[in-house]
């Protein structure tokens, strides 16, 4: 079982929104026009409606699957920059996730990323495909050094870019509590990492969640256009199921377990247990015990005497009524000589 939320904004700088996003089981996605070019909202339109068509329903490879739509989204951003003269050199960046059962397949290019939230760490999965990443694999940059780089927007690969990509595939695992966070580049541009994972660690719904992370982004200056794309992994449905069942099973025995030690105990008492009453108006000896417990009846008539209920003296009914426990059978069968000599009605002369 998933959740997810989406969630984009022009930022506070540029007039139009690039960016396009998918969030549609198994597929996710985000793609980042390219700023400064022609029709980079085209583009990354594009590059999603080819996808979400192209994929496969019940695909047989995955990440083929993944190939073959990025290299078509590619061929239709090219073909369409070629027959549209003011929207030549347009662009995006496409960062995807085809999630199938607890395996997340990515396929990315450009500089959009994916991370991944476990135990309230986050990992960035994705590398990025832009100058300022590759002076920082060359060791000519730091990672503060690149956030501030003032060509830290250009990218090195692209849909759109030439014929041939050569684009970075990958699958993860995923378990019940992960968040795999999808963004264009003008989220972490703007907003540290550490705060990227302190908002996704919050207990908040993913839509407040995604609305928090853009305003996190414009609070720091909104210089580009924002796209997040936010899942969570939750308990699968029929393991949800299991546990329960599992659960309300082991309650239910330990209850049928409790109330038989309770049976078998009350048992073995009612079985040591005597008390005098009355049965059918005769006064009698029960072995057992004289209430129920739980609606049972734990006691038996063990002796009927031929004491009439009607010859007693009312002070003996009473006691009878409400039952005289007795420790042992002989002492009940004492109590009953009692009776007899004692407890009837004297006869008038």
């Amino acid at each position: 079982m998933i959740r997810y939320a989406t969630c984009s904004d022009k930022g506070k700088v540029r007039k139009d929104n690039e960016d396009f996003v998918l969030a549609k089981t198994p597929l996710f996605a985000v793609a980042d026009g390219m700023g400064g070019h022609n029709a980079g909202d085209v583009a990354s339109q594009l590059a999603i409606e080819v996808i979400a068509k192209n994929f496969p329903k019940k695909p047989q490879n995955v990440q083929k699957s993944l190939e073959g739509c990025l290299k078509e989204g590619n061929r239709k951003v090219l073909e369409r920059a070629k027959k549209i003269s003011n929207e030549k050199g347009m662009g995006t960046t496409l960062t995807l996730m085809a999630l199938i059962n607890s395996i997340a397949y990515f396929g990315h290019i450009g500089d959009s990323r994916a991370y991944l939230l476990r135990g309230g760490k986050l990992k960035q999965l994705t590398k990025d495909h832009s100058l300022v990443a590759d002076l920082v694999k060359q060791g000519k940059l730091s990672e503060d050094e690149a956030q501030k780089h003032p060509y830290r927007n250009i990218i090195t690969k692209a849909l759109g870019s030439q014929a041939n990509i050569k684009a970075d595939y990958f699958q993860e695992e995923l378990a019940a509590g992960d968040k795999i966070l999808l963004c264009s580049d003008g989220l972490n541009t703007m907003v540290e990492d550490k705060k990227i994972a302190k908002i996704l660690s919050s207990p908040l719904p993913l839509k407040v969640a995604c609305r928090q992370l853009v305003e996190a982004a414009n609070n720091s200056g909104g210089q580009d256009n924002i796209s997040v794309v936010l899942v969570e992994i939750g308990q699968d449905k029929m393991k949800q199921s299991k546990k329960l069942w599992l659960s309300l099973a082991s309650i239910f025995l330990g209850l049928c377990l409790t109330f038989l030690i309770g049976y078998y105990a009350v048992g073995y008492i009612a079985d040591n247990s005597y008390y005098l009453g009355f049965y059918r108006k005769k006064v009698a000896v029960f072995q057992g015990l004289p209430y129920r417990i739980a609606g049972l009846k734990f006691s038996k008539v063990k002796k009927v005497s031929d004491i009439d209920k009607k010859s007693l003296a009312s002070v003996w009914r009473k006691r009878l009524e409400k039952k005289i426990t007795v420790a042992s059978y002989k002492e009940a069968s004492q109590s009953l000589d009692n009776i007899a000599k004692e407890g009837r009605i004297e006869s008038k002369k």
